[in-house]
């Protein structure tokens, strides 16, 4: 088989009825781009080898990895240790791609060649008509990538905006100058390996052509997840220091100087400023906006607590 330029990556556990369909569209790619597929079955106890073992036969280009440590970081970078290729396309087990999602990510990366990284759209399939407490300005636990039909640039200068894991790519150096997925962050690592190659100058690209659809699960659209999902990842944002290093203009920029117990003052302030709004707009029977508030009060208390934490 002709050597790889793209290996694909496709971590999963416990999902086989869903990897089927995943794993056929990636199989089914069109264009004359030579890619691999690495399948890592992170300690499922499902049919899941079975279903990758039913391919293999029929399907030169497909590889299976059994992965035991649990957590994605661990399953996305034994992917990344098989890969042959000089670029590393990541994606989900519950995502069907569009059959030129390798060709597009490969002439993307042939197009731009100071660009390290390439992230595509990830468009929303709602499970049913959607609850008024859900707005725009609060879509991050749904890990959508609907940026826009405008290509643009993601780097120190401009790194609040987040590629989604589901869908975006890497050249393989990449790893060797920044190291890889870091397992400590079982939640929100795509974020983590971003700000880390910002940090050290790198360049991401964002191509709304390179475009997946994925259905959203109906567990999601509960407030018992908001607020889950709120709590969580602001402790995680809190361990890599983002609010710490990204201004109101989406620059990182070195953390304040002024800080108690390790927490820069004007974080004391948001947490003040939220949770006030939060109250106002709970006695003015706002509920959507209160939710809003409520989320927003939750997870600046869970970064500022994650961070008298570090400092005990």
């Amino acid at each position: 088989m002709t050597s790889p330029a793209v290996s694909v990556v496709l971590s999963t556990f416990n999902r086989c009825d869903t990897l089927r369909p995943a794993l056929d569209a990636l199989l089914a790619q069109t264009g004359d781009v030579p890619y691999e597929v690495i399948v890592v079955d992170n300690n499922s106890t499902d049919a899941t080898r079975a279903v990758v073992e039913s391919r293999l036969e029929t399907a030169p280009r497909l590889r299976y990895l059994f992965e035991a440590q649990q957590g994605l970081p661990y399953a996305r970078n034994a992917g990344l240790a098989a890969a042959q290729a000089p670029i590393v396309a990541f994606t989900d087990d519950d995502v069907k791609v569009p059959a030129e999602w390798v060709s597009r990510i490969n002439r993307a990366f042939d197009a731009n060649p100071d660009v390290d990284m390439i992230g595509g759209r990830v468009v929303p399939i709602w499970p049913a008509a959607m609850p008024p407490w859900i707005t725009r300005r609060q879509l991050g636990p749904f890990a959508l990538g609907e940026r826009g039909d405008v290509p643009f640039r993601v780097h120190a200068g401009n790194a609040a905006p987040c590629l989604v894991g589901a869908n975006f790519a890497f050249r393989r150096d990449v790893f060797d100058r920044i190291g890889p997925f870091d397992p400590a962050y079982t939640k929100s690592q795509d974020r983590e390996i971003q700000l880390r190659l910002w940090r050290s100058g790198g360049q991401g690209l964002y191509v709304p052509e390179i475009a997946i659809d994925v259905e959203v699960p109906i567990e999601r659209v509960t407030k018992e997840y908001f607020r889950y999902w709120y709590t969580t990842y602001g402790r995680y944002h809190s361990r890599m220091r983002l609010l710490d290093t990204l201004d109101r203009d989406g620059r990182l920029v070195p953390p304040p100087r002024r800080s108690v117990r390790g927490v820069p003052l004007f974080l004391y302030r948001e947490l003040l400023d939220s949770a006030t709004r939060w109250v106002a707009d709970h006695a003015r029977r706002d509920r959507t906006g209160a939710f809003y508030w409520e989320n927003r009060t939750r997870y600046i208390f869970s970064y500022i607590r994650e961070r008298h934490r570090e400092h005990a």
